[in-house]
Parts: C-alpha cells; structure tokens; sequence
C-alpha cells in the first residue's frame, strides 16, 4: 500500500504504528474487536431496557421509550432500530463455524452502526440515570407464598426430587430382583 501525505489508497488516514504491526488501521480496531465491542453495546442496551422499567415515573418511562423508538423495527436510525440492526449483525458473524470476524474487518458500515449504538447507549445510559436520580426506582416486587411470610423478588420455589428418585431406583431395583 503507497501512503501519500499520511493517506492510504482508501483515504483514510493511516496509523502507521498499527500499519506496520499489520494491523487494520481505519480506528485501530480489528474485525474480531469491532464484534466484542458490538456485542457490549447490545448487552448494555438489554440492561438500560431493564433498568427502564424500573424507573418509579411512568411519564420518564414514556418519554425515554419514546426517544427509543418502536421495538418492532418501524423506524430507521433510532436506538431501538440500532440496536436490532446491530444484533441481527452478531448473528451474521456467529452464524459461521469458525465466527467470520471479517464482517466487522473493513471500514464499512458494519463499524459505523456499531460506533452509533454505542453513542446511543451511552445517551440512554444518561437519560435512565437522570430518572432514576430523579423519580426513584420502583421497590422490589413482593410475593406471598405462605400465609404471613412475603418474599421479594420472583417466586421461586424448588422442587425436591429425593424421594421421587428413591421410589424409582427402589422399583428398579425390585423388579431386576424379582425378575
């Protein structure tokens, strides 16, 4: 690749350090670095969507899951539409044994929706501390599961298999002796 005046035959500008370590120089980022950094952003995303329906004021719900956008895709350029856009493009590299990094390796698109999700959840990330700061979040959720005992959070009883799982050996057991 012939470099003029620090431009590389893309136009964009070169890092030289990461040109000569062979490196992808548009961002500094690899393929394989742009699907992890990618995947964060997603994850951060599904979280802030959790910490949302926390947020104790309805109309701060409201007004955040409106600047978020329609979950089912209507719109283009929002953070909802980013976000889904950019997991369908995880799916894209995960859907290749081995992961096809290289879908995030040029100086495409691909990167350019990452870069936005990311701008987008960092606002997000403000807009939901800014309500949780403000309006509190929501208590915990409480379950009564006997009468005068509360619990917080989901119910979730386990189920003990012990004695089911003695009967059926003791059964096995039985009918290998008798038979």
């Amino acid at each position: 690749m012939r470099i003029i005046n620090g431009l590389g035959s893309t136009g964009f500008r070169q890092n030289p350090i990461r040109h000569v370590l062979g490196r992808p120089s548009f961002l500094g980022d690899t393929g394989q670095e742009w699907y992890q950094r990618a995947r964060t952003a997603v994850n951060k995303f599904d979280a802030l969507r959790v910490r949302l329906n926390l947020i104790a004021s309805k109309t701060a719900r409201d007004e955040i899951n409106t600047w978020l956008g329609p979950t089912a895709n209507e719109v283009e350029d929002t953070p909802q539409w980013q976000r889904d856009r950019v997991a369908f493009e995880i799916t894209q590299v995960e859907g290749s044994i081995p992961p096809n990094y290289g879908y995030f390796d040029e100086a495409t698109y691909h990167q350019s929706r990452v870069s936005e999700l990311e701008s987008s959840v960092t606002t997000f990330d403000s807009k939901v501390m800014a309500a949780e700061k403000t309006y509190g979040i929501l208590p915990p959720t409480q379950v009564i599961t006997l009468p005068g005992k509360i619990t917080t959070g989901a119910a979730t009883e386990k189920t003990d298999y012990t004695l089911p799982l003695i009967l059926v050996a003791g059964g096995i057991g039985l009918a290998l002796i008798l038979s």
